[in-house]
């Protein structure tokens, strides 16, 4: 019954009046966004002339609501979205303005791609990146994460900010960066990335976080049969150094299965290999407490078998 008057409220004169309409309309779209697909059009005039960050940040997100609704209004959003972008210095605006550009490219067909727009918001979430708020960090790498899957060149031009992410003080900004790097993977980087990641391992007290960085290298490495891995040979140097971390592990099972399996599967390397388990049998006395407390095997003496 009121929506009528809300439309009028939109283009009142006083710049408070619109503020509080928009407010309510925002506030009633939590149930139904698509009841107020019709107010489109009042919107992103008033979205194209207010100088208020607070009123775009509501109407910006009402907007990324609607576009499921009606995936042409994307379309519709992306010069003024990018305008925004631009021009303002407000991180929570910015952050906001990407994240619907982002949802907007979402519901557009596979081949209608502006790469040149997709450059500016991955440069721009460098920023929030950079930044020393938390939250903004935070929110930049989970939209750094939503643009790989449709653009992984352009993300991987900032795998350096995301990789100094693991040393974050902050463990949910350290997982969210591992969980982009590890989707970053490709054959010709897969290399660099685990010796970095095998490094953070090393160097990492929290073992909580180690644990979860091992795990997600292994998961990295032996995805789609272990596409990626071109030299097998290096993958078990890898393996074997996990081997002797320090301290509790949950991985000692995945471990031990990675091993075998690759010695199984990689004829090339199974020599390599036997000769590298050869020398953990020899000194298995004095490697079973390093191995006990890593989780690769039980608490209990183990006999090399001959």
């Amino acid at each position: 019954m009121a929506l009528p008057r809300l439309r009028e409220k939109l283009e009142d004169k006083e710049p408070g009046v619109q503020a509080a309409a928009v407010n309510v309309i925002c506030e009633l779209a939590r149930k139904n966004p698509k009841n107020y697909l019709p107010l489109s059009p009042v919107l992103l005039k008033l979205m194209n002339k207010s100088s208020n960050n607070w009123v775009l940040i509501k109407i910006i997100k009402l907007f990324g609501s609607l576009i499921q609704f009606e995936p042409r209004l994307g379309k519709k959003l992306e010069e003024p979205l990018k305008a925004l972008i631009n021009s303002t210095s407000a991180m929570s605006l910015l952050y906001e303005c990407i994240n619907t550009l982002i949802q907007a490219k979402s519901y557009q067909p596979k081949g209608d791609s502006n790469n040149n727009l997709i450059q500016l918001c991955v440069d721009k979430l460098r920023i929030l990146i950079e930044d020393n708020d938390q939250n903004l960090k935070y929110l930049g790498l989970l939209s750094m994460i939503k643009i790989l899957d449709t653009h992984p060149a352009i993300v991987f031009q900032h795998k350096d900010i995301i990789m100094k992410c693991l040393d974050d003080k902050d463990e949910s900004i350290r997982l969210r960066s591992l969980d982009l790097i590890s989707k970053m993977v490709t054959k010709s980087s897969l290399m660099e990335i685990a010796q970095k990641l095998l490094e953070h391992a090393k160097k990492t007290e929290n073992i909580i976080y180690r644990n979860e960085l091992v795990l997600k290298m292994i998961q990295m490495c032996s995805q789609n049969n272990y596409s990626n891995i071109s030299n097998f040979e290096w993958y078990l140097n890898i393996l074997l150094d996990l081997t002797k971390l320090q301290g509790h592990s949950n991985f000692g099972e995945v471990l031990s299965f990675q091993l075998l399996d690759v010695t199984v599967r990689v004829k090339s390397v199974r020599q390599y290999s036997v000769e590298q388990m050869q020398i953990i049998l020899l000194n298995i006395e004095k490697l079973t407490e390093i191995f006990t407390k890593n989780g690769a095997i039980s608490g209990k003496t183990v006999k090399p078998v001959l």
